[in-house]
């Protein structure tokens, strides 16, 4: 499956004796190309108003655009999905920059998590979530100014563990054995040879 398009889609039954202007329908499909898109249409129309192709035709299909594309907003998704044991609704959120986008990352976590296939995935409704108290999860930790992130120094294949020195630094207990004339650790004989090192991962007190 490609890449998703948004695409509105207007159809009706065709005109009879009895009823010569029938209703028109009109549904938002994400779908990777407009036959598939056409596909999709038909079969909810088939479930909801009983019209099927044979004897219906498509008024109108266009593809619809993000208005903010550079814009990062949160999206909520209601929809249903089959399973194995049954038909389940669900409501999920998203953090995209686009409706199309959110809708390609929730069929990838129901992939993922549920092994639910594009088929058996039935969107309801897509919103886009304006206000920070409507966000169910798991994004309230990132609105409403900047988040800040410990930084984690990446730790490379070393011959003594890592412990904290002054000023919460991470360093070698080598280094602070040296530094502070203290005993941080204690190597032990395993008896094949090789010794193992027992640390007291803390600050050091002057």
């Amino acid at each position: 499956m490609g890449r998703l398009q948004e695409y509105e889609v207007i159809g009706r039954h065709l005109p009879t004796e009895s009823n010569p202007t029938p209703d028109m329908y009109r549904m938002t499909i994400f779908a990777p190309n407009q036959t598939v898109a056409k596909s999709r249409f038909w079969y909810f129309l088939r479930g909801l108003r009983k019209v099927k192709k044979a004897t219906g035709e498509i008024v109108s299909i266009k593809t619809l655009h993000e208005k903010h594309p550079q814009k990062v907003k949160n999206f909520g998704i209601w929809l249903r999905y089959d399973s194995r044991s049954g038909t389940h609704n669900m409501y999920k959120e998203y953090r995209e920059m686009s409706r199309v986008d959110a809708v390609e990352a929730l069929y990838a976590d129901m992939a993922a998590r549920h092994r639910a296939r594009f088929r058996s995935i039935h969107i309801l409704r897509v919103v886009e979530l304006e206000k920070t108290e409507d966000i169910k999860r798991p994004f309230p930790a990132f609105e409403g100014g900047w988040a800040r992130l410990r930084m984690v120094p990446k730790q490379t294949k070393q011959k003594f563990p890592l412990a904290l020195g002054h000023g919460g630094q991470i360093v070698r207990c080598d280094k602070l054995v040296a530094s502070s004339g203290r005993s941080l650790g204690k190597r032990h004989d395993t008896g094949n040879g090789k010794a193992s090192f027992t640390a007291r991962l803390g600050p050091v007190d002057t």
